[in-house]
């Protein structure tokens, strides 16, 4: 190790622009005619492939014709070059990519191109996928890249041969890396299967064909509508209160509360009391701005302390007859994929810009209804496998995790002591 650089023996710091050229592309033509019966590879930051990947693929979607390239200024990288954004918020990200075409490409995009007999291409591409392009970023409102801040960032840089050995060696783990990472991602979206599969397999059963159907009003209580409070500046301790959300309640419809993120209102005491929750409390998210998944219609069941939280004007609680439904039971039938699905998108209504669910249409729907002791017999059932199917999902997802930080830990051993 040389004690002045603090690099390996016979490496040295260069600025990247003394062993790559450094450019960028054009900006993306406008016109449909510059596009049609297109022939050449025309590169936008989109087509990177999968950001993460240390061996990331190029997917063109976009081809120029003759036209686009005798009117515009089009400029084009070699099979080679290596490309990563520079400019939007794509910057914050470690996607990189190797052309292995000769391409055009967008103005977004900066172009790596490493001198040949001088720097390896995959020794380059791995230093610039370890680097992170935040803190080179141009200070003037809009995340960009300088070409000429790109040009001196620094390199380690050992003799071409070594750089030649460290490329194929860290071309082969980071190839083993990615393989295992498909590998696990597999075997996540297996374990994200198994809870729908459990569900379709209780309520689209030959069994549960047989159910006698009721309107899921005539299965109800009581329902009473949320508060949301005031802000609790220099309000006394007796009078601040957690208020869940609709944030809250997650996919599965699980409720649950984190300290740093919840909501703190102002409620007078008196106020609070009528709108505690107790366990086995349904919360219905009946309001909310989200739009592209369905999350109006989503379904939390408390399970927590009595009179500890209150719930917001965007949420409905409802009390289950527990002569006629197991609050469970419930929970989970509102809260399965079909039952979503099949619903809440016709009955939706939105006003300025916020999804509403008319709560009378929606207690209009006719549920399966099997007996209490089928009832209890399933939800034992459901919460085994389910439970189950969680643990194995984040265990699968802490894997994930581990893989995922591999490049990192590997690439910055590699500049720093060599492999």
């Amino acid at each position: 190790m040389d004690s002045k650089t603090g690099l390996p023996a016979g490496w040295k710091w260069v600025r990247l622009g003394e062993v790559c050229e450094i450019f960028s592309g054009t900006s993306a033509p406008q016109d449909e005619k510059y596009f049609e019966n297109g022939r050449y590879p025309f590169v936008r930051v989109s087509d990177l492939g999968a950001i993460g990947r240390t061996t990331n693929l190029i997917e063109v979607k976009d081809y120029i014709n003759e036209l686009c390239l005798k009117e515009l200024n089009m400029v084009k990288a070699s099979k080679g070059t290596i490309l990563f954004p520079k400019s939007g918020a794509a910057i914050t990200t470690n996607n990189r990519a190797i052309l292995g075409i000769d391409a055009f490409i967008v103005s977004h995009l900066a172009a790596v191109k490493p001198k040949e007999n001088i720097a390896e291409t995959h020794f380059v591409y791995y230093w610039l996928y370890l680097t992170d392009m935040v803190q080179y970023m141009d200070n003037m409102g809009y995340p960009s890249l300088k070409l000429s801040t790109i040009s001196s960032i620094q390199i380690p840089l050992p003799p071409l041969s070594e750089q030649k050995r460290i490329a194929a060696k860290l071309q082969e783990m980071m190839s083993e890396i990615d393989q295992a990472r498909t590998a696990c991602e597999k075997q996540l979206e297996a374990a994200k299967s198994l809870s729908p599969a459990y569900l379709r397999e209780v309520f689209e059963s030959s069994e549960a064909k047989k159910w006698q159907k009721k309107k899921l009003g005539e299965v109800i209580k009581s329902t009473q509508s949320g508060t949301w409070g005031d802000e609790p500046f220099e309000a006394p301790k007796e009078e601040v209160y957690i208020v869940i959300r609709s944030t809250e309640i997650d996919h599965k419809g699980v409720i649950s509360i984190k300290d740093e993120k919840v909501a703190q209102r102002r409620v007078k005491p008196e106020t609070a009391r009528k709108y505690f929750l107790k366990p086995n409390d349904l919360l219905i998210v009946r309001s909310g701005g989200t739009t592209g998944k369905i999350i109006l219609g989503r379904v939390g069941i408390y399970l927590g302390e009595p009179n500890k939280y209150l719930f917001s004007n965007f949420l409905l609680k409802v009390q289950a007859d527990e002569n006629l439904v197991l609050p469970e039971f419930l929970w989970r039938y509102l809260n399965w994929d079909k039952f979503l699905e099949d619903n809440i998108p016709n009955l939706m209504r939105r006003t300025t810009g916020i999804q509403n669910l008319p709560m009378d249409e929606y207690f209009s729907v006719y549920i399966p209804l099997p007996s209490l002791s089928e009832q209890k017999r399933i939800a034992v059932y459901l919460k085994e496998k389910i439970d189950k199917a969680d643990k194995l999902r984040a265990s699968i997802e802490k894997e994930l995790e581990t893989i995922n930080s591999l490049p990192q830990s590997i690439l910055s051993k590699a500049f720093s002591r060599g492999l």
